[in-house]
């Protein structure tokens, strides 16, 4: 790869980019300079699919895919909607409004878990109206 040729010059640009970036860089992030006070942060795929892989050990979503229902996994102001039907298991994220929950759907709403791999298609109006039911029975304002 001929970093041990290159390596004064490697040295040479993270000396430089210090300058220009006062702060560290976490692993699996890049910066862009914008301004003398705007940074651009971009996190990669990897890191961001780690997260996930965790956030869904911690709700433990294999668990919640027995049984069909609506489960709030909430984290402070946000948190995230598990909507299980037939062992497959999808998910919304939420935050904290004035009054009540908003609800972000993805571009594209997907079965997050599945049982049944051959299963990929999701209607986002039942998601909607599970959602809206759950809301009704739990008593907790929901934003579209």
């Amino acid at each position: 790869m001929g970093i041990k040729e290159n390596y004064s010059f490697f040295r040479k640009q993270i000396e430089e980019t210090s300058k220009v970036i006062p702060f560290k860089i976490p692993f699996g992030q890049t910066v862009d300079k914008v301004s003398d006070t705007l940074f651009a942060h971009y996190i990669a795929e990897v890191v961001k699919d780690k997260w996930v892989r965790e956030r869904h050990e911690r709700d433990n979503i294999e668990k919640l895919s027995g049984s069909d229902g609506t489960y709030f996994k909430f984290y402070g102001r946000s948190g995230y909607l598990y909507i299980v039907k037939n062992r497959c298991v999808a998910e919304v994220f939420l935050e904290m409004e004035l009054n009540g929950w908003r609800v972000y759907f993805p571009e594209k709403l997907s079965w997050v878990y599945s049982y049944q791999p051959s299963q990929t298609e999701i209607n986002i109006e039942t998601i909607k109206f599970e959602i809206k039911q759950w809301s009704e029975d739990n008593n907790i304002p929901i934003f579209f």
